[in-house]
């Protein structure tokens, strides 16, 4: 769960400017969400016969803020083990091993979870303390949690920034871009700098868009990838629409000396 707006659109530097307005404004404002099913118990009985009906369990909520109204990141354990372990057929979205994670990009955040016990964990990068404590769940209703994190440490005068990361413009990329600006303000980064391979992304309508530009900032760079030379992070660059993958140097098209 990355926080964004219910229903918002999947951003991408190659789209028609008109409907990436209407991505941005979907980021902004919400739209019309895609029906899930996320947070939804197994069945009692996961064999169904021909003149059977199954149900899945009525999920509940957590429904978590921070106290200052900045992103965090949010991680929910089970307190007891998955209640399904081995069966990643029945339960494909365990993120690595947790019942969910989330990031709180507003300050808040809402994350639909199957009933139960759970150890809820928040934190915000290495410059903050962490928050930890059990709740539990109960089938259709909902859990508010506030949170207030302390400072770890302070008077260093830094700025905590990320010179190479990569998402969906990226051949190896697959996060969405504005799941990465997510990831990387509720962990606490000041400065991201996109550096995608080839692509010059600029990132910087989204994370207005997002409400995140109180938070953080985005530098405009590339990775530049010839495959027999190493690879280079170049930043501050500029995206030119006019050229391919917004201004990335071709190196494949001609020889370099």
């Amino acid at each position: 769960h990355y926080g964004t707006a219910p229903g918002a659109g999947w951003y991408s530097l190659y789209a028609a400017d008109e409907v990436r307005e209407l991505v941005l404004e979907s980021h902004r404002s919400g739209a019309l969400p895609v029906p899930s099913a996320e947070g939804h118990g197994i069945g009692s009985d996961a064999i169904a016969t021909e003149d059977t009906h199954r149900e899945l369990a009525v999920p509940g909520w957590l429904e978590l803020e921070t106290a200052d109204g900045m992103p965090a990141v949010a991680k929910v354990q089970f307190a007891d083990g998955d209640p399904v372990p081995g069966e990643s057929w029945l339960v494909p979205g365990r993120p690595s091993g947790s019942a969910a994670v989330g990031y709180a990009t507003g300050g808040s955040l809402r994350i639909p979870l199957e009933a139960g016990d759970y150890v809820l964990m928040v934190h915000r990068g290495v410059r903050w303390e962490t928050h930890t404590e059990e709740l539990t769940i109960e089938a259709g209703q909902s859990r508010s949690v506030s949170v207030s994190l302390e400072n770890a440490y302070s008077g260093l005068g830094v700025v905590a920034f990320d010179p190479h990361s990569h998402a969906a413009p990226s051949g190896d990329g697959k996060l969405s871009m504005a799941a990465r600006l997510a990831s990387h303000a509720s962990h606490g980064v000041d400065l991201h700098v996109s550096t995608d391979h080839d692509h010059v992304s600029d990132y910087r309508p989204l994370l207005d868009a997002m409400g995140l530009s109180d938070s953080m900032e985005s530098m405009v760079g590339c990775e530049f990838s010839p495959v027999m030379r190493g690879h280079f992070n170049q930043y501050p660059v500029s995206a030119d629409g006019s050229r391919p993958n917004m201004g990335g140097h071709p190196w494949w098209s001609e020889v370099q000396d």
